[in-house]
């Protein structure tokens, strides 16, 4: 086996079996940078159905199934999918879903805006102060969106006065909280939530985040158009 055969052995049993790298690891840089050895990581995962996944907003990568063998991969024979491949229970999948859209929407947001040079502070996702974009990248540096510059936070106790009542009580909260962080999803420190090395590449973003942002403006234009009844009872239609 070449050296160069090894290399590509080795980042992808490292990323197996540590699920996901940061981008600052030596053959991560790699992978980044050199073209024929991100082909011939490419070529070896795609011989065992797996492929890449990140983002350039992402500071890990990860490895996934390829899109055309989740089927065959995640059916369980009788008709039925997998909710998940890393034994999420269905109360943290809810919870991560909430997560999610705490944590990665507004950093998205953030990071999109620090490249468009947006002056404007991003409304808050949680309840806190506005969020103040961040400064645009110097020139000669690292012009590419980094979750760690762009990193948001959520306090741990207002998320369960928030949210604990939809789990039926705070046993079952504080027991999906426990799930994500072992799983990588999360991380927390002195009470505050982060986002753990997988959140922002193994969830879907350009899947997901459509499913939150048009549901709920479906919500909000519904409220703000649906016919009021005025005082004799009629419809009212105007707007």
């Amino acid at each position: 086996m070449s050296l160069e055969g090894d290399a590509v052995r080795v980042l992808l049993c490292r990323l197996l079996a540590h699920q996901a790298l940061p981008r600052s690891d030596e053959l991560v840089r790699r992978l980044l940078v050199d073209a024929p050895f991100r082909e011939a990581v490419e070529m070896a995962l795609k011989q065992v159905g797996l492929e890449l996944a990140e983002n350039v907003y992402a500071d890990f990568v990860s490895v996934r199934v390829m899109r055309e063998l989740e089927t065959p991969v995640f059916e369980d024979g009788q008709g039925s999918y997998w909710s998940n491949n890393v034994g999420l229970s269905s109360g943290a999948m809810g919870l991560l879903t909430i997560l999610w859209s705490l944590l990665i929407l507004p950093k998205r947001q953030r990071q999109q805006e620090q490249i468009s040079g947006a002056p404007d502070p991003l409304p808050s996702m949680n309840g806190g102060p506005p969020v103040e974009p961040l400064p645009a990248p110097m020139p000669g540096g690292d012009a590419e969106p980094r979750s760690a510059k762009a990193e948001i936070a959520i306090e741990r106790k207002m998320l369960e006065a928030d949210f604990g009542d939809l789990f039926s009580n705070q046993i079952h909260f504080r027991g999906y909280l426990t799930e994500l962080k072992r799983r990588g999803f999360i991380r927390e420190r002195r009470g505050k939530i982060t986002e753990g090395p997988l959140l922002d590449v193994l969830v879907d973003y350009s899947t997901l985040a459509p499913r939150i942002l048009e549901g709920a403006l479906s919500r909000v234009l519904a409220a703000r158009f649906e016919p009021q009844m005025n005082a004799d009872g009629n419809r009212d239609e105007r707007r």
